[in-house]
């Protein structure tokens, strides 16, 4: 994945068309074949943070902070909101691709960045 000679800011770009021209920050659907979840699901990393359904407990912070992946610190605490993958703007600081996990805010916090995904089995 490329990086970027200045880091996007969120009070300056996350609204700009740029995002979505910038080389390097949006991925084509089947480019990260590698991520499989552990139940099979292929191709879950979307350009977006995606909210899961865990909240940070003492042993999630100790397993993000040993767990060899490179990421900036956050301030992460028991009770907050855990969202995975990586917005448009985002380009490895809390893991690369599919181990890219923000555990810094709260539950209720939410903006455009966020989402979720629903899936079901293929029947």
């Amino acid at each position: 994945m490329q990086m970027f000679n200045q880091p996007f800011r969120y009070d300056e770009h996350f609204n700009s068309p740029a995002l979505n021209t910038t080389p390097g920050f949006l991925a084509k659907t089947g480019g990260h074949e590698e991520c499989q979840s552990e139940i099979g699901a292929f191709d879950m990393v979307g350009n977006l943070h995606e909210w899961v359904s865990d909240t940070v407990s003492s042993a999630f912070i100790v397993q993000l902070e040993s767990d060899g992946v490179q990421r900036q610190w956050q301030p992460s605490q028991v009770g907050n909101g855990i969202f995975m993958g990586g917005f448009y703007s985002t380009n490895g600081e809390h893991g690369p691709g599919c181990l890219f996990t923000t555990a810094a805010h709260e539950a209720a916090y939410h903006d455009y960045s966020t989402g979720f995904r629903c899936c079901k089995p293929v029947e």
